[in-house]
């Protein structure tokens, strides 16, 4: 149960000491891996924002429901932020990796 956690941490400090380590003109693949993690953190937050949404949408099928309706509203302003940041280090991944400018 604890071996997930411990190995994202063991890659990611092993990532990050590449970003370091790498040789003149390296650094970007250590780099795009960092984004990289980091943009499969912010969609698994974005998916964890979206786990509600069928059973919210069944209790509306069924009639007006405005405890269910703020709910979703809550969760799209959150997953709308999330979003915006998650295609942000998508593009920045792409970026580094088709530029490779360090």
């Amino acid at each position: 149960a604890t071996f997930a956690p411990r190995l994202i941490a063991h890659l990611g400090g092993r990532t990050t000491l590449a970003l370091f380590e790498a040789g003149e003109g390296q650094q970007w693949y250590s780099a795009k891996l960092i984004v990289f993690g980091a943009t499969l953190i912010i969609g698994l937050v974005l998916r964890y924002y979206l786990h509600e949404w069928p059973s919210l949408f069944q209790r509306l099928a069924k009639g007006p429901d405005d405890a269910a309706e703020a709910r979703i509203a809550t969760l799209i302003r959150k997953a709308r932020k999330t979003a915006i940041v998650y295609w942000i280090t998508i593009g920045l991944a792409g970026f580094i990796g088709a530029l490779k400018p360090f």
